[in-house]
């Protein structure tokens, strides 16, 4: 990327990357994951931009956002 003259890259935290059931606590090769991205973006002089969300629903969370729990499971994520 820095070889392309970009200074910034926004990317999304995968929800079923880092909690694939959706509740509990951290899969470790996911935070490991993006441990090592970001690192990588710090090291090539890259600004990350992260986004909490993108598409990326745990497959219990079936009815989606039309199910008020996905939004609380999805606060209790954000607040880990």
């Amino acid at each position: 990327m820095s070889d392309l003259g970009a200074d910034a890259y926004r990317f999304s935290f995968g929800w079923t990357r880092l909690q694939p059931n959706g509740r509990g606590p951290l899969d470790r090769g996911g935070v490991d994951f993006y441990d090592r991205l970001l690192d990588e973006l710090h090291e090539a002089g890259v600004s990350p931009f992260a986004t909490i969300f993108h598409w990326d629903l745990p497959d219990d969370y079936a009815d989606g956002w039309l199910d008020r729990q996905t939004a609380l499971r999805l606060g209790e994520f954000a607040g880990m």
